[in-house]
């Protein structure tokens, strides 16, 4: 049973992110967005990953589909590969399935890359944007 005083520090601990961040008038539907992927490699199975998201690049392209931007880490942060994906579109996993069956090869399972990663990091993003067109959408009537 979770306690009052707790779940009133917990509403207390949101109020700061209602009160400063304004909904935003244009936020685009979660079908217009993209996901953001930081991963962080497993010990000894960097190659492995790289081939993994090659595949799975290839087949994209054989679906017709926008692929995956990828960046690899030089610097600073602990991930090694940055993946930004497009939005997702209506039939997305039934193209993948085609195209895998065309190409001859197998698409990972859904937990696959849980082998290859020590750890990783998914968030929802639209943009891109500039802070004057997020200030334009915040203060529109």
């Amino acid at each position: 049973m979770t306690s009052r005083i707790f779940k009133g520090s917990l509403a207390l601990a949101a109020l700061p992110a209602l009160i400063v961040q304004p909904a935003m008038a244009q936020t685009p539907s979660i079908d217009e967005m993209y996901t953001v992927t930081q991963a962080k490699i497993a010990p000894g199975k960097y190659e492995e990953a790289l081939r993994a998201q090659a595949l799975i690049e290839r087949v994209r392209a054989e679906a017709g589909l926008e692929p995956a931007m990828m960046y690899m880490h030089f610097q600073g942060a602990n991930w090694a590969l940055l993946l930004i994906y497009p939005p997702a579109v209506d039939d997305e996993d039934k193209r993948m399935e085609a195209a895998a069956r065309r190409l001859g090869v197998e698409l990972p399972g859904p937990f696959a890359n849980h082998a290859l990663w020590s750890g990783h990091q998914d968030t929802v993003v639209f943009g891109p944007t500039t802070a004057a067109e997020a200030l334009a959408d915040i203060y529109d009537d």
